[in-house]
């Protein structure tokens, strides 16, 4: 099979099952050990694949988990384990299995080549956040084409699968009905507490249950052991310790772990008697936390007590574990400098990670400590009120970033390679940009919405305002671009202040527009992007124009972002497969898209960017997807044959699977008041739901004799509108379904998408047949002639809010652009020049098409003209065929370079006679870009010429910033 990288498929690092620490003690658990022995080395057929054990908090589950994966990883045989920790969002549940299949991977070539034969050339299954598909993809089927004869018995290990945060019951999904496809020889150790989804999902029969119960031997030899070199407690009061503990592992290894490491200017003897004395129900917790902590901590002075909360707030607030340093940084932002490793380094005996130059992140050694100290009902000094210190947090992010965020963060050496060419650049990385920085860059925006404070404005302003760019370039280098538009977006969107919502919206345009060149070569973040931002920019007059040198525009820059110059929007990327649905938000900001990749995406309108994560959940390709009239639900259908509805601001699925239709779902719609949805189906039928309860309430609706491809309600809500495989159009009662018209008839081929007008007096309708039509809804006239252009099939129709637009997709993946247009001088002809790199001759008498396409141009044609006898056509185009020459000078890119080509398709780069990348060029400067041996360029866009007097490169590129 063919092998590529894993390195796309999420990961999320140190989350196996590896840690020494965590171990049984040798003599204890014993039983228990040996019947997962038993199952595990099971060979009877009927023998259970999945085995869960269940204990309360503290029990010693992981213990267990972490004894049986070490001793199989020693023989060779545990594939992968997967430790879920709560309060880590680097652990939650969408990157599980992804995480698991990797460690397969390197654990078994077969496997690898197996996987990567699977994923190759399919980037939306790769990148798939859904586990449930996850494990069908990545672990079962692969793990099937393993022969048993290369592994024995093969342990996969999930410990601790209630702490799993995101889309846990998709795991438990995954686990309870795909588990039993796992081959013969495999075996899953999944841990858990026993709570009632756990219970529900996993409780079932073909899966082995043991429940952990107390075992006051255990303990015994376990307390024994861990107060070995404890000389000062007698044997009478370890004997306290074991019966107070009852049997629970977490109170009796807390115990030992105070007793051993006590306090400064505490005896163990003096730890052991305030323990006892303030312990007074046997095996609790969060009384033992308690005592523990006023042994910790026995000044009750306010001050000091405020720092110590104000610490732990650091260390379980951050949306990962952080290490000590890197808290200590953050802490020390605000003043008070060294209280966080002051505080933490006496609670080795609650949490890891706090003995100086530790570089593991600081996280509970059990996670019913951290549920303790954020318990709302924690009444102690101790208990943390996490809103109270979120704006404190904040401020530190920001300030960090402030602090530490600095031009050419990575030592890059010169502009003339691509980041993947530069060698130790990945060393310069982790050596220049600290954890804290890294964790800041990427966090800050989603503290900031937490807290909601605007009073952080005036800190976000100042920094903005020196750092912007800074900090794009530390996300370019971590290739997390994406997180850098999501914050812009939220940030526009939460910000008060008129100036920082500009920044923000120019900073989302800038990403959107160039982010092709800093992603390959971070020196042309500065070099080249910033050359082309528009003149009225407020990013250009507040922070390029004063800090940066660069290229000098001498003319024909654009005055405001390429998405107000013509076209409305750029095309929107980021599908994986063909868009089968498009549809606006009701206030026209946004745009939801439906794909062949199985997923959905939201984008706005005003700059392009996508502002959610991909909706998933379809297990077969979207067909259709449509806005709620408020703007707060999506609803979709699929070939999966059913129907779904999400939270449009959250991504979230509401309602559905939405079952009843026994074919393809290929369109869906709201009603006018939202209360209602319809759907279209290859069974041929159409059928009326309730969206708020998703039982369907009218319907089947029967007439058509090919199948439902679309279907729309009419603005009162009174009508429905669909088209049909049998090319035509119907329009239906929605409150009796019955038809209302004679089919409308015209298209010459199945009728794809339908939709009203926001006035309800017209039908627009898309064809296979490549024309989109509109009809008269009261008399079934078609109104207009057929509007032509897309090159395959239309797929999809849509009116924008105000009726003046309509959006369509189409098979060929565009919206079909002609960039010039010119007369001959008898007004008998058209000349056309396209972005398909054709010109065309048509005939103004009749619309036809009278010559063409010729061919010949490499690029799209950007300009066209007849000679003045109308006998000849000259164009323009990217591939410089028709130029007039002059002498060279710096006005103008140097007739050396010359544009770098991949399959045909022009990249942007320029690049000089050795190869070396000079300059990136955004799209809509290629064309009418001034060479300097050019006098005049004639073409339809913006025309281009560039003062190359102060371009800085190569080895001096870092010149640029002054």
């Amino acid at each position: 099979g063919t092998e590529m990288t894993l390195d796309d498929m999420s990961y999320a690092g140190g989350a196996a099952c590896v840690d020494d620490r965590k171990l049984c003690l040798p003599g204890t658990r014993t039983q228990v050990l040996e019947e997962i022995d038993q199952w595990i080395n099971c060979t009877e057929a009927d023998c259970p694949k999945v085995l869960l054990l269940t204990g309360v908090a503290g029990s010693g589950k992981s213990a267990i988990a972490h004894s049986v994966a070490k001793k199989y990883h020693d023989l060779g045989r545990t594939g992968a384990s997967f430790a879920c920790k709560r309060g880590d969002s680097s652990r939650d549940a969408q990157k599980m299995f992804s995480t698991m299949a990797r460690n397969l991977a390197d654990w078994n070539q077969t496997f690898k080549s197996e996987l990567s034969e699977k994923i190759t050339n399919d980037k939306e299954l790769r990148t798939t956040t859904i586990p449930k598909r996850q494990f069908e993809s990545f672990i079962v089927e692969p793990l099937n084409q393993v022969e048993k004869s290369q592994c024995g018995p093969l342990l996969l290990v999930v410990d601790a699968v209630d702490e799993a945060g995101g889309d846990k019951n998709s795991v438990l999904e995954a686990l309870a009905g795909k588990a039993d496809e796992l081959p013969l020889h495999v075996r899953l150790l999944v841990t858990a507490r026993p709570e009632s989804e756990i219970m529900d999902q996993l409780g079932k029969d073909h899966i082995q249950k043991i429940q952990l119960h107390h075992s006051p031997e255990d303990v015994q030899t376990f307390v024994h052991q861990k107060l070995k070199g404890v000389d000062q407690l007698k044997d009478d009061q370890k004997k306290q310790i074991i019966l107070k503990s009852e049997g629970l592992f977490q109170w009796a290894s807390t115990v030992c772990n105070a007793l051993s490491k006590p306090p400064a200017g505490k005896t163990s003897s003096i730890v052991y008697e305030q323990i006892m004395k303030s312990s007074h129900k046997n095996r609790d917790l969060t009384a033992l936390y308690e005592s523990i902590m006023d042994i910790i901590f026995p000044d009750p002075d306010e001050d000091s007590m405020s720092n110590c909360r104000s610490v732990l707030a650091f260390v379980f607030g951050t949306k990962i574990p952080l290490p000590l340093a890197a808290i200590q940084t953050l802490h020390d932002c605000n003043g008070n400098k060294g209280i966080a490793e002051a505080t933490l380094k006496h609670m080795g005996s609650l949490l890891a990670g706090v003995t100086e130059g530790d570089s593991d992140a600081v996280r509970p050694l059990h996670t019913s400590f951290r549920d303790w100290i954020l318990d709302p009902s924690n009444k102690s000094r101790f208990g943390i009120n996490m809103p109270d210190h979120m704006l404190y947090l904040c401020q530190s992010l920001i300030k960090v970033m402030d602090q530490e965020l600095r031009f050419n963060m990575a030592c890059i050496p010169t502009s003339y390679q691509r980041n993947e060419d530069i060698k130790e650049l990945k060393n310069d990385i982790e050596a220049n940009i600290t954890i804290q920085l890294k964790y800041a860059s990427c966090h800050w925006m989603e503290h900031v919405s937490d807290v909601g404070d605007r009073d952080l404005q005036t800190l976000i302003r100042h920094w903005l305002l020196e750092k912007l760019f800074f900090w794009i370039e530390v996300l370019a280098l971590m290739q997390k671009l994406p997180t850098a538009s999501s914050c812009m977006n939220m940030l526009r969107h939460w910000a008060h202040d008129e100036d920082i919502k500009s920044l923000a919206a120019d900073a989302l345009a800038f990403l959107t527009e160039y982010k092709d060149p800093f992603l390959e070569s971070t020196a042309h973040l500065y070099i080249s992007a910033l050359v082309f931002f528009p003149e009225a920019s407020f990013i250009r007059k507040k922070l390029i124009n004063a800090k940066f040198t660069c290229a000098d525009t001498s003319s024909g820059l654009v005055t405001n972002w390429p998405s107000s110059q013509g076209c409305v929007l750029k095309p929107l990327e980021g599908h994986s497969g063909p868009t089968s649905s498009v549809a606006f938000s009701p206030d026209g900001k946004h745009v939801v898209s439906g794909s062949d990749d199985r997923t959905i995406r939201v984008w706005d309108v005003a700059t392009g960017v996508c502002v959610l994560e991909p909706l998933e959940g379809h297990s077969e390709l979207v067909n259709s997807v449509a806005f709620s009239p408020d703007g707060k639900h999506i609803v979709s259908g699929s070939d999966d044959e059913t129907i779904r509805v999400w939270n449009a601001a959250t991504g979230v699925c509401v309602l559905g699977p939405l079952e009843g239709h026994n074919s393809l779902v290929k369109s869906v719609a709201f009603s006018p008041d939202g209360k209602h949805i319809v759907s279209g189906s290859n069974d041929q039928t159409i059928r009326i739901w309730s969206a708020t309860i998703g039982e369907y309430v009218l319907g089947p609706l029967e007439g058509h004799s090919g199948w439902v491809h679309s279907v729309a309600f009419s603005p009162d809500g009174k009508h429905i509108v669909s088209g049909s495989h049998d090319k035509t159009i119907k329009v239906w009662d929605a409150a009796i379904g019955e038809s209302m018209l004679k089919s409308l008839e015209g298209h010459s081929g199945p009728v794809r998408s339908v939709a009203f007008s926001p006035d309800g007096k017209h039908v627009v309708s898309g064809s296979w047949d490549k024309t989109i039509r509109v009809w008269d809804a009261a008399t079934g006239e078609c109104v207009l002639e057929p509007l032509e252009g897309h090159n395959s099939s239309v797929k999809s129709v849509a009116f924008s809010p105000d009726g003046k637009h309509i959006v369509s997709g189409s098979d060929d993946k565009t919206i079909r652009l002609v960039n010039s247009v010119a007369f001959s001088p008898d007004g008998k002809h058209i000349v056309s020049g396209s972005d398909d790199r054709t010109i065309r001759v048509w005939s103004t008498a009749t619309g036809e098409c009278a010559l063409g396409p010729l061919k010949g141009h490499s690029g799209g044609v950007h300009s066209v003209a007849f000679s003045p006898d109308g006998k000849h056509i000259v164009s323009g185009s990217y591939d410089e065929t028709i130029r007039a020459p002059n002498h060279t000078n710096s006005l103008g890119i140097p007739s050396s370079w010359a544009w770098e080509a991949y399959y045909g398709e022009i990249t942007g780069w320029l690049k000089d006679p050795d190869g070396n990348l000079m300059l990136w060029v955004p799209k809509w400067a290629r064309a009418g870009l001034y060479w300097d041996r050019n006098t005049l360029v004639i073409c339809s866009g913006a025309k281009v010429k560039l003062d190359m007097t102060n371009f800085v490169h190569g080895t001096d590129w870092t010149k640029c910033y002054m």
